[in-house]
């Protein structure tokens, strides 16, 4: 019955130390990033107007091309600088590749970060939790 109570209260305290990590450590940490990736929103939409502008009057070209059949002109590509100059079109493909990492964890990736900033949250506990004789209570805590 000891022994039953002992492991309980281990997987109790183990339980709480979950929590902690949840509430103090993961939560901060994810809204730091998401407030971030917020922060990042404006400058990409911006990017990203300038950018389908441009997408659509090369495309609307690109058709015209295809439907006549006919040979692609380089510089009537170029009108697109009408509607939207050149350099306005590299500056937002400049913004999107600094704003946009190439790899899909990026959310992850910066949420990791900011949960290693954390780490002092816990440390404390870590140590305690790695003393402790109560993990010996339940056979995988036990030593070999």
């Amino acid at each position: 019955m000891v022994r039953q109570l002992e492991a309980q209260a281990v997987d109790d305290a183990l339980d709480l130390f979950a929590v902690l990590m949840a509430n103090r450590l993961i939560s901060p940490a994810r809204r730091a990033s998401d407030r971030e990736r917020l922060a990042m929103l404006p400058q990409l939409e911006k990017a990203a107007r300038i950018l389908a502008k441009a997408s659509k009057i090369l495309t609307e070209e690109l058709d015209l091309v295809a439907e006549h059949e006919a040979d692609l002109d380089g510089a009537a590509l170029w009108a697109v600088e009408e509607a939207v100059p050149r350099t306005a079109v590299a500056g937002a493909v400049a913004t999107v590749e600094a704003l946009m990492p190439e790899d899909d964890g990026s959310a992850e990736a910066a949420m990791r970060e900011k949960l290693a900033l954390r780490y002092s949250t816990v440390r404390p506990f870590l140590s305690l939790l790695g003393e402790s004789d109560a993990l010996g209570a339940a056979p995988a805590g036990r030593a070999s």
